[in-house]
């Protein structure tokens, strides 16, 4: 194990920050850690960097008793969502001066930086200040100053939460193709659960202090332990067994996922079903109820829906291939707004 976590509490006055949070973090792997604001994320994050000390609990590193270790003796590297890159500095001076603190020699000094250039596509930038680059690059500077001492670990707190849309989406995949060519052990914290799906090794999900689920993407998405994960990881459709007939509750009891640690407070007539258990039909079928369109957001290959069933008066979204409704709106359904929820098979 790379991070083993034992029994590890935090208390900022009255607020229990974290409550005994036990984990094990494998060698080499992208954990992202996620979570609603003040969750307790970040806390666990600071105390493994040495930023914070716990109240109680230990922190092993590589099998090392880190508790109460100064940050430097941990060989971490760390990246902050405000980049925290020395204005003052060019791209080739920041990403060189850890390893200038360290007295590395000059020529292995000259050597790394142009690699790390090379690796984060900045070549042509090495003489930039700061201030002349975009949000992206910066971010891509500070991830390759905190890699350029051969961290044995990584720590992300919150890395693109700064930038727009599109920049996320080219930063994640670019970290994730990073972390291909060379798997050091990363922990990412994120508010983005998408984010958190698409490039993590495995999800921690946080909730008041405490660790809800710990997994793989497919695992937290497909069994979740509770309801709280079900509704964070995730869209989910909540049916509640006295709105509708006891017939077609039966039929969505098949499609509705179960629990690995089921709620007290969740009962059999308290169900929840995740978007892609449904499709759409233009005839009415045994399996199938009447529904109106009522709202349509399109992405790059989904399509999200939002369905008014006419018979209970409840609301549905299901999500379905962008090729698929497009077809389905061609043939189908043409200037038609009343079509059928169907429970896929």
């Amino acid at each position: 194990m790379s991070i083993l976590i034992e029994n590890i509490s935090k208390q900022y006055g009255n607020l229990n920050a974290l409550k005994n949070v036990n984990l094990e973090i494998n060698s080499g792997s992208l954990t992202a850690l996620v979570g609603p604001s003040g969750s307790g994320k970040s806390t666990l994050l600071r105390i493994i960097g040495g930023f914070e000390k716990p109240d109680n609990g230990r922190i092993w590193l590589f099998g090392q008793d880190t508790t109460f270790q100064t940050i430097e003796a941990r060989e971490i590297g760390f990246v902050f969502q405000n980049y925290a890159l020395f204005p003052h500095l060019n791209v080739w001076e920041n990403i060189a001066f850890g390893l200038k603190v360290k007295k590395v020699p000059v020529h292995r000094i000259s050597k790394r930086v142009k690699e790390l250039l090379e690796l984060i596509q900045l070549e042509n930038f090495s003489e930039a200040y700061p201030y002349e680059l975009s949000g992206g690059q910066r971010q891509r500077v500070a991830l390759a100053r905190a890699i350029a001492v051969e961290p044995k670990l990584l720590l992300l707190d919150e890395p693109f939460g700064a930038l727009d849309p599109k920049v996320r989406k080219e930063l994640r995949d670019w970290l994730k193709n990073l972390h291909t060519q060379i798997p050091l052990t990363t922990l990412l914290v994120t508010h983005d659960q998408q984010e958190a799906m698409e490039i993590a090794d495995e999800l921690v999900v946080f909730c008041d202090g405490k660790v809800e689920q710990f997994g793989t993407p497919q695992e937290i998405y497909d069994s979740p332990a509770n309801s709280f994960v079900m509704n964070f990881v995730g869209n989910s459709n909540k049916i509640i067994f006295s709105t509708m007939s006891s017939k077609f509750f039966s039929m969505l009891l098949t499609k509705a996922t179960s629990f690995n640690n089921r709620d007290e407070k969740i009962t059999i007539e308290e169900i929840y079903v995740r978007p892609h258990g449904f499709s759409l039909t233009a005839t009415a079928q045994e399996n199938s109820f009447p529904v109106i369109i009522n709202k349509i957001i399109y992405g790059e290959s989904l399509i999200k829906l939002e369905l008014i069933s006419k018979d209970f008066n409840e609301i549905f979204k299901i999500q379905t291939s962008r090729n698929f409704f497009e077809k389905f709106l061609e043939k189908e359904i043409i200037n038609q707004t009343e079509v059928f929820f169907l429970l896929k098979k």
